[in-house]
């Protein structure tokens, strides 16, 4: 880790349960809740920690200290590159970075067999997401040239969330009569996103060491927010029957409906059918296992 750069945190914290109070019932919960305290290394993109750093020559020590004892913007030999960047250490060494996210991703699952034939299945899943990050550049902060947006201090937030959650409810039917097969589902989907967030940015700090967009010149701030939610719901039943377990009829009927698309076109109807014969059942081919037609 290089010295002005703080290192990576994170905390992890998983549970996991099973319950089965009978042999009918059963239910399962599982979540994890993570974070992490980010630092604002890279090993990819233009004008991280690394690429800047690949761009300097080796004779150059990075590490020179000027006489306040804080890292040179331009140490000796950056006059001989000649290129528009400056001392990365310099730079990590006076921006104050706050990079945090958070996530937690959790599911249950309930199952019920009412009979041999009847089943019926309960599913909840949600993922949720938050994101901060912040940046600091003190008044006074150098740059290879001359910069109005950074020399006179910059204060920047942003903050983000993302809510994805989805429901199911299932029923199953499997029965025999007589020489039929006959298995039936019914289900019902809900899927929920939700992103938001917001970005504030101030310039020219009026008080050094305050975190605060009210120490920005008022001219020079800017702000932003956005908020967009997305709703998907399915229905379906589906129908397979067989006849002897050779003759197979199937069938599914949808009816999907989602925020993306307008009032006019936001449901729609989908089905599909097919029969199928396995002629192997009834005659020996050499050379096939299985033939369908």
């Amino acid at each position: 880790v290089a010295e002005p750069i703080d290192p990576e945190t994170q905390t992890t914290i998983r549970f996991n349960a099973d319950y089965f109070p009978s042999q009918k019932f059963t239910a399962r919960v599982s979540t994890s809740y993570y974070t992490q305290d980010s630092s604002p290394v890279s090993r990819g993109g233009q004008g991280t920690f690394f690429s800047t750093a690949l761009l300097v020559e080796p004779f150059i020590d990075l590490t020179q200290k000027d006489d306040d004892g804080d890292y040179e913007v331009y140490p000796d030999g950056f006059e001989i590159q000649n290129a528009n960047i400056s001392n990365i250490l310099y730079s990590y060494n006076n921006i104050e970075y706050v990079r945090n996210s958070q996530r937690i991703v959790g599911g249950v699952d309930l199952r019920y067999q009412f009979a041999d034939f009847l089943s019926a299945q309960f599913t909840q899943s949600m993922d949720k997401r938050w994101y901060y990050s912040s940046t600091y550049y003190p008044k006074g902060y150098k740059t290879p040239q001359p910069s109005a947006s950074l020399n006179d201090g910059n204060y920047a937030v942003s903050q983000s969330r993302n809510n994805y959650s989805v429901t199911s409810a299932q029923v199953n039917f499997n029965e025999t009569f007589g020489y039929f097969n006959v298995g039936l589902v019914g289900k019902y989907l809900y899927e929920f996103r939700r992103d938001d967030g917001f970005n504030a940015n101030g310039q020219n700090l009026t008080t050094p060491g305050i975190y605060d967009l009210g120490i920005t010149q008022q001219e020079q701030r800017g702000m932003g927010s956005y908020v967009r939610d997305q709703v998907t719901k399915n229905f379906f039943i589906s129908a397979d029957v067989d006849y002897f377990d050779k003759i197979i009829v199937n069938g599914l009927i949808r009816w999907d409906g989602s925020s993306l698309f307008g009032i006019d076109a936001r449901w729609q109807n989908f089905w599909r059918g097919s029969v199928a014969y396995r002629i192997t059942e009834d005659f020996t081919i050499p050379g096939f296992d299985e033939l369908k037609a």
